[in-house]
Parts: structure tokens; C-alpha cells; sequence
């Protein structure tokens, strides 16, 4: 699934995940949400972000990898999709027509976008 986020919809989304997650370090969160949005760190996102918005992969899987990387062992299912407005409304829809390969393409497709991030442009 992919989705616009914009510089201001940043604060939005940090507030209703410190809301889902509140005994956990406000820095895991915020990398967790950039690796969500196929962003390798908080920094390169909100860099990207001052540039005005983008449109972005939304990887439940990469959120969820980064937390308990971080040592979280109980992370509340979709809790990625539940904090952005736009993907919660459709969400119900989403998984029940969701292909069983659409992780993967969602992950080749934030690899993707990571690497083309990080190829200096001529």
C-alpha cells in the first residue's frame, strides 16, 4: 500500500503512536516509522519531507523489524496502519483482498527506494 505523507503529517502520526506505544523510547518510534515508510532513518525522512510530501511504500514488516531489533518483544498488530488515518480507513479492505506475496513486493519496493535515495543523481 502506498500512501502521501507531507512535513506535518509527521507530528500527527507521532502523536497517535506514542498514543499505541507509550512505554516505549520515542526514538524507536520515530525510526521505526521511517523504516515503515521505506526511509532508512528518521533524519532522511524528515529531510525528504522538507522537500514537500511524498508518496511511500507502507511496510508493517520494516516497522515491526526495527522494534524488536530494538528489543520489543510485544508490538500491537498493525499498529503502522492503525496510525496513519488514510491506510486505517481502508485497512479492513485491504486485507482481505491483500495477495499472500505483497509483503515482499512492498519490502523489493522500499529496497528500491532506499537505493535510488542513495545514488547520487547526475
Amino acid at each position: 500500500m502506498w500512501t502521501i505523507i507531507s512535513y506535518s503529517d509527521i507530528e500527527r502520526i507521532k502523536t497517535a503512536l506514542r498514543a499505541e506505544l507509550p512505554d516505549m523510547k520515542s526514538s524507536h518510534r520515530v525510526e521505526a516509522l521511517a523504516r515503515g515508510l521505506c526511509w532508512n532513518t528518521y533524519a532522511a525522512m524528515l529531510a525528504a519531507l522538507r522537500g514537500g510530501p511524498a508518496n511511500r511504500g507502507v511496510n508493517q514488516t520494516a516497522f515491526d523489524e526495527y522494534l524488536m531489533e530494538a528489543g520489543y518483544r510485544s508490538i500491537p498488530t498493525d499498529t503502522l496502519w492503525r496510525v496513519i488515518p488514510e491506510l486505517a480507513e481502508i485497512d479492513a479492505i485491504a486485507q482481505r483482498e491483500m495477495r499472500s506475496d505483497m509483503p515482499d513486493k512492498i519490502e523489493g519496493m522500499c529496497w528500491k527506494l532506499s537505493n535510488m535515495a542513495m545514488t547520487p543523481r547526475s
